[in-house]
């Protein structure tokens, strides 16, 4: 709802907590924060924000898991190369740009969701 704020929102909530309000301290010309972090913990709150650690959290872990199991195969070891590099790109680039938006959120999660699919098709566990 980052595009919905108006600078007379931002005076009405001032006002009512007794703070002085100055228009100069606000830039709302943005439709959103450019930080896939502050993004999703201010559309999201904090419960979103952990789950979304969580979910980049388990992605890291499954690559590390996987990569011994995976860099014997030709065909494994570039679908393990391709969701590691959306994975740094998604987390890496997350801190200057909100990266979980259209194009390269699918190219992302298709990635991922290679891996995971090469991983239990062939019945490799990551424990």
């Amino acid at each position: 709802n980052w595009k919905s704020i108006t600078l007379d929102d931002l005076k009405k909530s001032t006002l009512e907590r007794d703070v002085p309000f100055n228009e100069k301290n606000y830039s709302i010309q943005y439709g959103h924060s450019h930080s896939l972090y502050l993004t999703s913990l201010v559309e999201r709150g904090v419960v979103g924000f952990i789950v979304l650690i969580g979910f980049m959290g388990s992605w890291l872990r499954t690559l590390i898991k996987s990569y011994h199991k995976l860099k014997s195969s030709t065909q494994g070891s570039y679908i393990w190369g391709a969701s590691l590099s959306a994975w740094i790109v998604t987390c890496g680039v997350g801190f200057v740009n909100s990266t979980f938006h259209h194009e390269h959120a699918i190219l992302a999660l298709l990635f991922l969701g290679l891996h995971l699919g090469y991983l239990k098709y062939h019945t490799i566990k990551v424990r």
